[in-house]
């Protein structure tokens, strides 16, 4: 039997955490719970909850830090309100039903580290396709991750991710209809171990340094050879670049992805060089 989250917790002025994950609870999320201004934390992860979120949600919990709502039946827009909850550092909102524009107020957040807004129906605006809020999110100096995939963003993937910080980890932006090049210097920050840019739209080379990188999926329509650099990734495990354009051969070099675990080249136009050098004679 379902039940639902009690309006009285609101009552609970001195509350800091709140926890209440996987506890098949359904109906909405009670307003007065922000409004609890000692709040840090709030966890709803993984029930049945829905409704849409109170659009005053950031006035009433001043030091909230981290709000996760993922896996519930949560809809309508994300409230822009919630940029005036300035102390969040971990915002995740994955697997609802939301949709509408992603606010620009996100990125009003400057200690944001972690947003997931994935498998929502969220798009962005397009007026101007390569300015867009996937720009202001790479000017978010301590933003590590950033999970949007499955979200019909349909937009350019900017020239300003190249300005991620240093210290950013994972990017996931698979199935957004997006277009564009690869920015080329994405592959220049030694922290990023993921990179999920799959079923796409995205054209071009693809980026010749990408660090430590430890995953790679970027199924689209990336043209010329594989860069010899790519082999050099001693902790890659997971690499799928399959249906895009590649070609050339298969370099021998790929025995040195020790640790690999899954790999898809299929669906592209390479080919395998068996004998490199000439046949003896018997």
């Amino acid at each position: 039997m379902n039940s639902t989250v009690p309006y009285e917790l609101g009552d609970l002025q001195n509350l800091q955490y709140l926890s209440l994950n996987f506890n098949n609870l359904s109906g909405p999320i009670p307003s007065t719970i922000f409004n609890t201004s000692k709040l840090i934390g709030i966890s709803l992860v993984g029930n049945h909850l829905s409704g849409s979120l109170p659009a005053d949600i950031g006035l009433g919990i001043p030091n909230i830090q981290k709000i996760f709502v993922g896996m519930n039946k949560l809809s309508g827009v994300i409230p822009i309100f919630i940029s005036n909850a300035s102390k969040l550092t971990h915002v995740d909102m994955s697997e609802n039903s939301f949709s509408g524009f992603i606010p620009n107020k996100l990125c009003a957040l400057t200690n944001l580290e972690y947003l997931s807004l994935y498998k929502n129906n969220l798009t962005i605006h397009t007026s101007t396709p390569e300015v867009n809020i996937l720009c202001c999110f790479a000017s978010l100096r301590n933003l590590r991750v950033l999970i949007q995939g499955r979200n019909p963003l349909n937009a350019h993937l900017p020239v300003s991710f190249r300005n991620l910080s240093t210290s950013f980890q994972l990017l996931t932006l698979d199935h957004c209809k997006l277009k564009g090049s690869i920015p080329i210097e994405i592959g220049n920050f030694s922290s990023v171990i993921s990179i999920k840019l799959a079923s796409n739209q995205l054209s071009g080379l693809i980026p010749t340094s990408l660090g430590r990188l430890g995953s790679l999926q970027a199924s689209n329509l990336l043209t010329s050879t594989i860069p010899s650099t790519l082999w050099e990734l001693e902790q890659i495990w997971f690499f799928n670049l399959s249906s895009n354009l590649i070609n050339g051969s298969l370099s021998q070099d790929i025995g040195k992805l020790k640790v690999l675990s899954y790999l898809d080249l299929s669906s592209n136009h390479l080919f395998l060089v068996l004998y490199q050098a000439p046949l003896g004679t018997f």
